[in-house]
Order: C-alpha cells, then structure tokens, then sequence
C-alpha cells in the first residue's frame, strides 16, 4: 500500500479527540452520543474509533432537523437559554439556582 493510501485509511476512523474537536464538544457529550445511539463507533482493543462517515452523517441529521424546525413560541430566547445553562454549572451560588441554602439544607433533613 502507498504511503498515501495509508494515510486515507487511517483518516477513515478517528480517535475520541478528532470527533471533540470538529464537533466542538467535551469528551463526556461524545460518549453520551455512543451511548444513545446517535454517533456510529467500533472499538478496537481498549480504543473507541468514529468513522468519519458517522461524524458526516450525525452533522448531516443535525443540519436537517434545525432546517425542519423552526424556533417554537414558547422557547426561550438564546440570552435566557444561555443564563439557565450558566446557572445550572455546579458551583453557581444557590441563589441563582432559585434554590436558597436553607431550604436545601431543609430538603435533606
């Protein structure tokens, strides 16, 4: 095999890392989408490997379904929606949470 088909090979199946980074997602999300079903992967050995196909068609999926929808009236605008993601951050302070640290602590007793 030519050094150039050798390198057309292994570009095939990408590592857990090459799908974060064109994704532009954490390592956990990537696992999440094996675990749901909705990135193809094969495992080789101890390693877990994303053909590039699979990369392509999961993009292609997300591409159609925010072409089929639309944003819906009672979505929250992407400001807010960004705030309640920022919240919800372990170690945001209780207040924000719109849980106050008394009735946490009542809530375990």
């Amino acid at each position: 095999m030519t050094s150039a088909g050798l390198v057309a090979e292994q570009a095939r199946l990408l590592p857990v890392e090459a799908v974060m980074a064109q994704l532009g997602v954490g390592r956990s999300t990537v696992f999440e989408l094996f675990s749901s079903q909705q990135l193809r992967s094969v495992k080789i050995g101890r390693r877990r490997l994303v053909p590039q196909s699979a990369v392509d068609d999961f993009v292609a999926k997300l591409i159609a379904m925010s072409d089929t929808v639309g944003p819906s009236d009672d979505a929250p605008a992407p400001a807010v929606a960004a705030q309640i993601v920022a919240s919800a951050q372990p170690g945001a302070p209780e207040r924000q949470r719109g849980v106050t640290a008394v009735a946490r602590r009542a809530a375990v007793v």
